[in-house]
């Protein structure tokens, strides 16, 4: 999955927009994308790369729904530098499919409306 493709796929779920809250702590390195619904603010996704040079996002899930995720997916782990109850990091290319990877983003965003 490209990052052109996520945001699309947000796109297609309402009203949001993306932004760069951590720019100025992510000097030397690519921002993370935090991507919001446009009424109420509210973070649904975050885009990132990781120290590997890997890019994942973030997602905001049901905490039980998580920790079933993270028990049967490798990709699914408890997001690192965010609550890890609530937030998931989704690692890309792995046990997860694009049709997966959107449904939880789709989750995350009806979880944060």
């Amino acid at each position: 999955m490209k990052k052109e493709e996520l945001l699309e796929f947000c796109e297609t779920l309402g009203p949001v927009y993306e932004n760069t809250p951590f720019a100025k702590m992510e000097k030397d390195k690519t921002p993370t994308v935090a991507i919001r619904h446009l009424k109420n603010k509210k973070i649904f996704c975050y885009w990132m790369e990781r120290p590997s040079g890997e890019f994942g996002l973030a997602v905001k899930l049901d905490p039980e729904r998580a920790e079933q995720l993270r028990e049967e997916y490798e990709a699914v782990t408890p997001a690192w530098h965010m609550n890890k109850t609530h937030w998931s990091d989704i690692k890309l290319g792995a046990d997860l499919s694009n049709e997966q990877i959107f449904k939880l983003v789709e989750e995350s965003y009806d979880l944060t409306k």
